[in-house]
Order: structure tokens, then C-alpha cells, then sequence
């Protein structure tokens, strides 16, 4: 679920010119994930192993796209996702943060997903489904990620609740990088750990 947030699997020819650095989290940029209808973005998935540290493996290519606009109790939220039927999640932005909705036995449930503008140790409550929730802290701010030959400056924010999962948003642009435990091998000596990783390869803003 998360991958395509995400986070969550969840990403075209660029067709926007993009710096080889976008801007500080600490400048004012208005929106952490930008969802003009419209924008889109392009991400390579890999496999690494613990055992291979090192070598990346291919394996997919996922595309989002923010499809279009809905008003849910009187709000601006955003269809974003792989496909324009896939309707499972809205999306939006607030002084507060990047939020997502979701309905789950009837009853739409918002939660504050990446506190934004946020603090290093900064906490928020992501539900997850079935009542259940997972933990999201913000680890660090102005990091720089390099990924296919460009920097961005991110956020590093963190899940906590079921698996590690570290996700690097650089604010205006979206989503830069994410690397999720997906298994961890106990009966291997040393255990053997492997990640999905995703990293932004094009994108599109209007």
C-alpha cells in the first residue's frame, strides 16, 4: 500500500526541467507533495540484500500520477495513484502537513500522514486499516539524496509501527527515494536482510 504513497508500490519522459537541487525544507515551500492535477512521477524499483550489499536489482517501474479532484466534506483531495481507477486513497495538503483518506467499512478515516513544515522527533499517526495504525517520525532535515545524477534536498521521515521503512520527500517536488525492509532472513548466519527501493528517475509538475 504504502509503495505507491506512499507507500506507499507506490511511479514518463520528463517533460519539466528539474535543478540539480530543489529547495531547502527549511524555505518556504507551501506544499510538501505538489498535486496539481496533472503532475506526475516516475520511480525505478530495485531489490538489495544485505548478503549483496551493494547490487541493486531491477525489477519494476512504477508511474503516479495525480489524476484528479474530489471535494470530500467540503475539502480539496486528490485522486493519486498508478491508475485512474485505482480509488482506494485521497490525497491533500494543509498547513499541517501531506494527508490520506481512506475508507475503510463505510467510514473514511484522515490521517496526518508527513508532518510538514516538521521538526526533527516530530510524530504522526498513519492508519493503516482494521484500527490499526503505524508510527511516522521525522529523523532528519536537508539531507541530501543523490539519485541517477542529481541531488535533492529531503526529509527523512520513517515508519515504525510493522517495518522500517525510510521514505526521502524533498518539499515541492515529492517523493525522492524510499527504502522498505521487506524480510529478514533469522535462520541465515548472519541473517539476511532484503529492501525494495525506489528512486525517482522523471517527473512531471505543471
Amino acid at each position: 500500500m504504502k509503495n505507491y504513497l506512499i507507500l506507499l508500490s507506490a511511479i514518463l519522459l520528463i517533460a519539466y526541467s528539474c535543478a540539480d537541487e530543489v529547495n531547502d525544507p527549511s524555505d518556504t515551500v507551501t506544499e510538501l507533495w505538489p498535486l496539481e492535477v496533472g503532475n506526475e512521477w516516475t520511480y525505478h524499483v530495485f531489490i538489495e540484500k544485505s548478503s549483496d550489499k551493494g547490487n541493486l536489482i531491477a525489477t519494476d517501474t512504477m508511474f503516479l500520477k495525480v489524476w484528479n479532484k474530489v471535494i470530500m466534506d467540503g475539502e480539496d483531495w486528490y485522486l493519486m495513484s498508478p491508475r485512474a481507477d485505482d480509488s482506494e486513497y485521497r490525497w491533500k495538503n494543509s498547513e499541517q502537513g501531506f494527508w490520506r483518506a481512506e475508507e475503510d467499512n463505510g467510514v473514511i478515516h484522515k490521517s496526518l500522514m508527513f508532518k510538514y513544515p516538521t521538526k526533527v522527533g516530530d510524530k504522526s499517526l498513519l492508519y493503516d486499516g482494521e484500527n490499526d495504525y503505524e508510527e511516522i517520525v521525522t529523523k532528519s532535515i536537508g539531507i541530501n539524496i543523490d539519485v541517477f545524477a542529481k541531488t535533492y534536498k529531503c526529509i527523512k521521515y520513517q515508519f515504525n509501527s510493522h517495518q522500517y521503512e525510510d521514505v526521502y520527500i524533498a518539499p515541492g517536488l515529492g517523493l525522492v527515494y524510499q527504502k522498505s525492509t521487506t524480510y529478514i532472513a533469522l535462520s541465515q548466519t548472519p541473517p539476511d536482510t532484503a529492501w525494495v527501493i525506489m528512486k525517482l528517475a522523471e517527473y512531471q509538475l505543471k
